[in-house]
């Protein structure tokens, strides 16, 4: 889950207190809502360079506009199909495409879309990118996808979910310290970040030994006993890492 969708989830719940409803507060809530975040996605991409872009090779730049040109065209075609508002099938669309609910939340003011649009339009990027996480490795498997053909297709979900989770360590870290100590604290979250910290073993193995991480699957590259295993009527996935969790497991089992 990425900044802004955080963001959104906390206006959602927000919104619904009386005092967010004050007619006061609407037009630092529409300057807000328009100007600020309308120069936010700028300065955004303004931190995007042409190194930047021609470092990812030309191959994944193909491939990638190609993507972004499909989806955007198979959302809005579904949509029509199905009768879909046009500003929701343009949330969609963008949101499918571009950057997920960065996207749709800076589209929004664009097309005038309604408060609702928007709220539906994350909500849906959102569930389908959490399905996707789950869903993407077992196509890649059925797909024989390479190493690296693999990481280009998935790596955007498998990040921002990362991301996602190290920002509910630091919500929770941050709400004990307040509890101890009544002092609030900024809590951020970084996609790149994220994804260091998620190869954390594999650059270990290289720096150490020069060795060239595979994929993983569902086993842990350091914990014996976690991943999946056949059995006799199907798979089992054990997630039993550590002596005090492989002993509690073998005494349940």
């Amino acid at each position: 889950m990425s900044e802004v969708t955080v963001a959104i989830l906390i206006g959602l719940l927000v919104g619904r207190l009386p005092f967010a409803r004050d007619p006061t507060l609407r037009p630092g809530l529409r300057f807000a809502g328009e100007r600020l975040l309308r120069l936010g996605i700028v300065l955004l991409g303004a931190k995007l360079s042409v190194q930047q872009i021609a470092g990812i090779g030309l191959p994944a730049a193909v491939i990638i506009a190609v993507t972004m040109a499909a989806a955007l065209a198979i959302v809005l075609l579904l949509s029509r199909l199905a009768a879909v508002d046009r500003r929701l099938a343009v949330l969609l669309a963008v949101g499918a495409a571009v950057c997920g609910n960065s996207a749709v939340v800076a589209t929004s003011p664009v097309i005038s879309a309604r408060p609702r649009d928007t709220a539906y339009a994350v909500a849906t990027v959102t569930l389908f990118g959490t399905i996707a996480v789950f869903a993407y490795p077992l196509i890649g498997h059925a797909a024989h996808l390479g190493d690296a053909a693999f990481g280009l297709w998935s790596g955007i979900a498998i990040n921002d979910t990362s991301a996602g989770l190290l920002l509910s360590y630091g919500i929770v870290l941050a709400l004990l310290n307040r509890e101890r100590t009544g002092e609030g604290q900024w809590v951020h979250t970084s996609l790149l970040e994220a994804q260091i910290f998620m190869l954390d073993f594999q650059a270990a193995r290289y720096l150490m030994k020069g060795e060239v991480a595979g994929q993983e699957g569902n086993f842990h590259p350091t914990s014996p006993g976690t991943g999946m295993f056949q059995t006799a009527d199907g798979y089992i996935n054990i997630a039993a890492s550590g002596d005090n969790l492989w002993r509690r497991f073998c005494e349940a089992a």
